[in-house]
């Protein structure tokens, strides 16, 4: 791919990256904690520890781009 195509993807992949990298943080924060910072980075080597992460990104993306095209462009969230 060339172009604005790469970038689109990249961008996409970084924001599925960033939602379950906020999943793990506030999952396992509790009212009494007041360490995010050290959750965000227990998360962070979950993640890269985790080699299924980046493919369950990559299948959440396809997923997506292909509700998008069968919606015709339109809104397409309530069909995931």
């Amino acid at each position: 791919m060339h172009g604005p195509n790469v970038h689109l993807t990249s961008v996409l992949q970084i924001f599925y990256l960033w939602r379950h990298l906020n999943f793990l943080v506030y999952s396992t924060l509790n009212e009494n904690d007041d360490t995010p910072r050290q959750h965000g980075f227990y998360a962070c080597q979950t993640i890269s520890s985790n080699t299924s992460t980046f493919e369950r990104v990559q299948q959440s993306m396809i997923r997506h781009v292909h509700v998008c095209i069968d919606s015709g462009g339109g809104h397409f969230e309530h069909l995931l």
